[in-house]
């Protein structure tokens, strides 16, 4: 990329990033990462977007602006094969800053999934998702994610069948403060516990794959700026990647 394109592009994000930091102070908006698509860093990423060119039906639920609804259109999947789920007022912004409302044909929906009437509008979609995505759900406690995952279950079309997702995890799994508020972290062993449970109670059977690295960037100048949004850093938090199938 010649540098005056790079100037245009990171001037662009700029103006993007203050945008959405007017209606959120989330350290993802202020680390520039609600721009960046993740989806296509997963290991499986040519087998899933070989599964949606095929008519697979995706659900994303997530609070950013869907930067990754934007990777898999661009990577040929037809758009009117995903759908959207918004946890945060975001989705006229996310028009905006992608500037690609008359192109979509996704369906976008809103709301609190962990609230069963704001969650009313995902009922339509119950027992048609083949993958849900869900990065960095803001789930605080352990029977909040015991009810995230039972509506999981009620989501996922049947055998084959995925949710695939990306949290803060923790080598010591257990409550850890967080800004003044304990939230639950797994580790790999309390998130099978979790689903082998899930299985239990729905009559359902799951395979779970879980892979964990630090939480702070190799890279100094980016680990600084996190610990600087983020305040102190806990050394033992760690990303926890997942994906869970039916079987």
């Amino acid at each position: 990329m010649s540098l005056d394109r790079l100037v245009r592009v990171e001037t662009a994000n700029s103006i993007k990033r203050d945008i959405a930091w007017k209606i959120s102070k989330d350290p993802c908006i202020g680390l520039f990462d609600f721009l960046v698509p993740r989806i296509n860093e997963n290991l499986h990423y040519h087998q899933l977007l070989q599964r949606l060119k095929a008519g697979e039906a995706f659900l994303h639920i997530g609070l950013s602006i869907f930067p990754d609804l934007r990777q898999l259109v661009e990577d040929g999947v037809p758009s009117e094969n995903l759908h959207w789920y918004l946890m945060m007022p975001f989705i006229d912004l996310s028009y905006v800053l992608f500037n690609d409302r008359d192109k979509l044909k996704s369906m976008f929906l809103s709301g609190n999934l962990l609230h069963s009437g704001a969650s009313a509008g995902l009922r339509q979609l119950n027992g048609r998702m083949d993958v849900v995505y869900a990065p960095s759900i803001p789930l605080s406690t352990y029977q909040e994610q015991i009810v995230f995952a039972k509506r999981m279950v009620k989501l996922l079309r049947g055998k084959g069948s995925m949710l695939l997702g990306l949290q803060i995890g923790h080598v010591e799994s257990g409550e850890k403060p967080k800004k003044g508020h304990n939230i639950y972290r797994h580790n790999a062993n309390t998130f099978e516990k979790l689903w082998s449970d899930i299985g239990c109670w729905t009559g359902t059977k799951w395979k779970v794959a879980v892979a964990m690295w630090p939480y702070l960037p190799d890279d100094p100048e980016e680990s600084r700026a996190v610990e600087a949004l983020c305040g102190w850093v806990d050394p033992g938090l760690r990303w926890l990647s997942y994906e869970v199938v039916r079987e």
